[in-house]
Parts: C-alpha cells; structure tokens; sequence
C-alpha cells in the first residue's frame, strides 16, 4: 500500500506541474485559463491528499491534521477574496483567481508565503515586459517574435498573469516533489 499511495502522490504533483505548464500557455496565447484546466489542479489536488492521507504519518510530505487543514483552506479563502477584489477591478481574470487560490491550496501553510513571493516576482517580470512591449510599440519600434514571443499576441495591455502563477506553482510543486523524495 506504501508503494502505491507514494506512486499516487508522485504522479499527482507529476500533473499538478504539467496542467501548470498548460495553463501557462494558454494565458500566453490566448488570455485565458479554462475551467476545466482549473478543475483539473483541483483533481490533482485531491489524488494528492487521497494518497498522502495512505501514507503513515512518518511517511508523508504534508501534515493531514486539522489544524494544518484549516491553516490551508484559511490562507486560500484569504488569497481568493484579495484576487476576487482584483478581478472586480478587471485586474486578474477569473480563471487566474481560481488557478491562484487552487496553488494556495496546494502550498499549505509552510509554502503559501514562498509561493505568494516567487508568483508576485515572476507576474512582475512579465508584467515589466508588458510595459517595455508597450513602450516600444509606442516608440515604433516593431515588436520581434523572436526577442519576445508576447510581443505580437498583445493587442492591448493584458498582462498574462497565468504566467506568474504557473511558475510559483512550478515552485511548489518542486519543493513538495523534492520533500517526497523525488528530488535526491
């Protein structure tokens, strides 16, 4: 059973990083990140407990108690009202919302500040990359598929925050891999 709860929680946090991949891309090309993408991190999410939850306590990645349940969906509730207020101003798209709060859950309490930072750095490059884009376009100068591969789908300021999110997810998925011992 050991065996197969830790192939289940290894290929959870397998599809957790593919789905984030995916989502990444479809924000890039096309501005948005579907529901069913979002349904399916949080499937990912729930194989990922099923599995942990047949480990032995000595044995898994992520603490199942009460407390750290709580602390979880806790930090998650917080992130969603926050980027649920962005999106009311046409910040943050409601599939980046819903992608956001689905990795706060898969962070927990001792990644969600991690991936909170290494989200807010990343959307903040592509975010500068957005306004340098913008600026040259300005300027007259023609946007280069090869020097930036955004530059030509942007037809206004819409900043792909999926980007951002899918790489502080990456970051949670590594770290959650790594404590499962995929990493060494």
């Amino acid at each position: 059973m050991t065996t197969f709860a830790t192939g289940m929680s290894y290929a959870a946090i397998a599809a957790f990083a593919l789905l984030l991949v995916g989502a990444a891309l479809s924000d890039v090309k096309r501005y948005i990140i579907s529901n069913r993408l979002n349904l399916a991190v949080a499937g990912s999410s729930v194989v990922f407990l099923l599995a942990q939850s047949l480990l032995p306590p000595d044995l898994r990645t992520i603490n199942l108690s009460l407390l750290y349940i709580a602390k979880t969906v806790g930090a998650a509730a917080l992130v969603f009202a926050v980027c649920l207020v962005l999106f009311a101003k046409g910040v943050m798209g409601g599939g980046d919302v819903k992608l956001i709060t689905l990795c706060t859950l898969w962070a927990g309490p001792p990644l969600v500040l991690p991936f909170i930072f290494v989200t807010a750095l990343a959307g903040g490059v592509v975010t500068l990359g957005v306004l340098v884009v913008e600026r040259l376009k300005r300027l007259g100068v023609p946007a280069s598929q090869i020097v930036n591969p955004l530059a030509l789908r942007m037809s206004q300021s819409k900043v792909p925050y999926g980007l951002g999110i899918a790489t502080g997810g990456l970051y949670v998925a590594t770290a959650l891999a790594t404590q499962a011992g995929l990493g060494g």
